[in-house]
């Protein structure tokens, strides 16, 4: 005859009169049952067996003895009553209890417990939200930089969600494979192209280095509080870093948009640009021969400046002819090597080469240098996570005393970094105690080879005087500002700059020449506009500095770009 009882739950149960006394499950709650012995309505009351005193029962579930009025077996938690299984408040305490008996060979109490949750919190939250930890600090270095470059290009497919890019490259999207987005793949990879102000250059560490490098990570929350977001992109430019030091004027950072550790492709063929000069690095050639023909302009640059430069380029251009646009993009064939000087009379390790293949360009350095691909804004896709970081380098002048300087960013200081003392300059060589050696380049005859338009006379004088040892490092440093002024010149339409700072703009990183390790000061040289009409063949505009005035030993560079 069947048993009919019902769970706790208030399930209603039907079992075979042969499970009486067995222990089953709930099916919907699943609860640990005992079978009664009979249906509720006729089950027996339990008889007592052998009880261990008067009003004393056993219990059915275990067989131990319990009072007659009692309720649940305090032995093994058997409800008579509901036919179930309870656990009793003290055994949950004292499982409780066992499991944080002990940490780290303590005992634990919720105290103590809460003693170390709480802070561990706290940290978390800093971390995650603390303006200690807008950015990360990844790495720092003293570095002197090469410029390879100037007017490169980062060319981007076109977004179809911020809506910027170049549509001629394609739409950008995350690579498929199988019709489905690969997990975790970046997208279209950018194309580095000639075409605008951004550049290409190098950097090697250097104590005496003129530059502070920082690899930097940037939280979104940050980018995002600052308000430097375009639609659905996070903005980075220049103007949004400055390093303060605790002396001197603030600097801005350039922003160095992508790391190359070993070497790099430009795209030539599809420039931005006609313009030959872009395809030419930054040091002027020896020669430089060019032709022009129906909208094309063919010409070949000679470089013989061994160790500094090096090598032969054929180019071609187009330009435009009457009301007639030019068509973009630039060819080229050739090899140079570039082993720079750095400043300080230290040398490059190793060299550069530039191999120009026709549509592109490939540059390589030694596995000591980094080169890096500058841009003055670019964007990101900004992240929902507002902890997310992105990863980039800033590049600054070196302050002119080192101690601790205040990163900041948007104008609100979010790090701060400790800049080394700059090393101090080398002694000058004299020739007689007390005396500066002069210039090996003062007295030299100037000849009106090669024209104005390439003022760079006397790095040819230099292999003669090379012996010469810290006058030929200040010699050189002399004749790369001019170079400078010869480029300003060219790119304000004759108009001089007011002061050697303003040099800075056509190329940066110009002032680690200003220094004049012959003399030992720095700056080291003397600069003065020529007046409007002077003839320029006999207009001095820059001399050696000793002890801040004009060296009466020191070489002179005129306004037509010879030196004496």
């Amino acid at each position: 005859m069947p048993i009919h009882f019902r769970c706790k739950c208030g399930r209603k149960l039907k079992v075979d009169d042969s499970m009486a006394g067995k222990q089953g499950q709930c099916p919907s709650c699943g609860r640990k049952l005992i079978v009664p012995e009979a249906s509720e309505n006729e089950q027996p009351q339990p008889q007592p067996q052998q009880a261990a005193s008067a009003g004393m029962v056993t219990c059915t579930a275990c067989g131990k003895p319990m009072t007659a009025t009692a309720v649940v077996c305090t032995s093994c938690g058997f409800h008579r009553v509901g036919g179930t299984f309870v656990r009793t408040q003290q055994k949950e305490n004292e499982k409780v209890r066992r499991v944080l008996m002990t940490l780290m060979g303590m005992e634990v109490t919720p105290l103590r417990l809460a003693l170390v949750i709480v802070p561990l919190v706290a940290v978390v939250i800093w971390y995650l939200t603390g303006p200690a930890r807008a950015i990360h600090i990844l790495d720092q270095q003293t570095v002197s930089v090469v410029d390879l470059l100037h007017g490169g290009a980062t060319r981007e497919p076109y977004s179809l969600l911020s809506g910027a890019g170049d549509r001629s490259l394609g739409i950008k999207s995350a690579p498929q494979q199988g019709g489905q987005p690969v997990p975790g793949a970046a997208t279209v990879a950018q194309v580095y192209s000639v075409g605008s102000g951004d550049q290409l250059l190098v950097t090697t560490p250097d104590e005496a280095g003129d530059y502070i490098l920082l690899e930097v990570a940037l939280k979104q929350g940050v980018i995002r509080d600052r308000k430097q977001t375009s639609k659905y992109d996070s903005v980075f430019h220049d103007g949004q870093f400055r390093l303060e030091p605790a002396a001197g004027a603030p600097l801005t950072g350039r922003l160095l948009y992508v790391r190359f550790e070993k070497d790099v492709d430009v795209d030539l063929a599809g420039a931005d640009t006609s313009d030959s000069d872009k395809l030419l690095p930054v040091i002027p050639p020896d020669d430089i021969n060019v032709s022009s023909q129906s909208g094309v302009k063919n010409g070949t640059a000679v470089w013989n400046q061994p160790p500094l430069i090096s090598g032969k380029l054929d180019f071609t251009s187009y330009y435009s002819t009457g009301s007639m646009p030019s068509t973009k993009g630039l060819y080229a064939t050739g090899k140079l090597t570039l082993a720079p000087a750095l400043g300080h009379g230290a040398a490059f390790p190793g060299s550069i080469e530039m191999d120009y293949r026709g549509d592109s360009l490939h540059a390589s350095w030694p596995a000591e240098a980094t080169g890096w691909w500058t841009k003055a804004r670019w964007t990101r896709l900004s992240r929902l996570e507002p902890w997310y970081r992105y990863k980039f380098g800033l590049l600054f002048p070196r302050p002119s005393i080192g101690g601790k300087c205040a990163l900041v960013y948007c104008d609100q200081q979010v790090a701060t970094i400790k800049v080394p003392d700059m090393p101090a300059p080398p002694q000058p060589v004299s020739h007689t105690p007390g005396m500066v050696a002069p210039s090996p380049m003062k007295g030299l005859q100037h000849t009106n080879q090669p024209p104005p338009s390439n003022p760079m006379t006397y790095l040819s004088l230099l292999a003669e005087a090379r012996s010469k040892g810290r006058g030929i490092v200040s010699a050189s440093n002399l004749n790369q500002i001019g170079i400078a002024l010869q480029m300003y010149l060219d790119q304000h339409r004759g108009q001089w700059p007011t002061e050697l700072n303003d040099l800075e703009k056509v190329m940066p990183g110009i002032r680690q020449v200003f220094a004049n390790p012959r003399t030992g000061d720095n700056p080291g040289f003397i600069y003065e506009p020529p007046p409007p009409g002077a003839d320029p063949s006999q207009t001095p505009i820059l001399w050696e500095s000793l002890n801040g005035q004009k060296d009466p030993t020191g070489a002179i560079l005129f306004a037509d770009g010879h030196i004496e």
